[in-house]
């Protein structure tokens, strides 16, 4: 289906809940965005040592944050790439081959381990790292 030039782009929808995948998250602050902008230019060097090293004179949890944001963004948007190919009924159980699979708690909804297909399983571990995320106590938006 083609866009009109003025029409804004659509999100990628996860077919088997029908709904649009994770947006992008922001970065927070202005101290976290420069780093990740470091982060995104050493990534682009190619040397991957470097990439995730923490700058000199820079606070840990801050570069953990932005890594984690950014690890968080890539990782939706590859999911939404597959969404298609990856269905309740083409992948009915979260696995990892034959001998394992997965099987879904969060501790609060779901207390005791559940299964349930693929796209669910991603669907619900997303929500609960964009949780983790969005809570200002484990992921601060200002620097302390």
């Amino acid at each position: 289906m083609a866009q009109e030039e003025n029409s804004k782009p659509q999100l990628s929808t996860n077919k088997s809940s029908n709904k649009h995948f994770k947006e992008q998250k922001k970065h927070g602050s202005q101290k976290r965005e420069e780093l990740h902008q470091y982060s995104t230019a050493t990534l682009g060097a190619g040397n991957m040592h470097d990439a995730v090293k923490l700058p000199k004179g820079e606070d840990f949890l801050e570069w953990l944050a932005v890594n984690v944001v950014d690890f968080f963004n890539e990782t939706s948007l590859l999911y939404g790439i597959i969404t298609e190919f990856c269905t309740d009924e083409s992948c009915p159980l979260m696995s990892a081959g034959p001998k394992y699979e997965y099987l879904w708690m969060d501790g609060v909804k779901f207390t005791k381990p559940v299964k349930v297909s693929a796209p669910k399983y991603i669907d619900y571990l997303m929500s609960w790292v964009e949780s983790q995320i969005n809570d200002p106590r484990i992921f601060p938006v200002e620097a302390v």
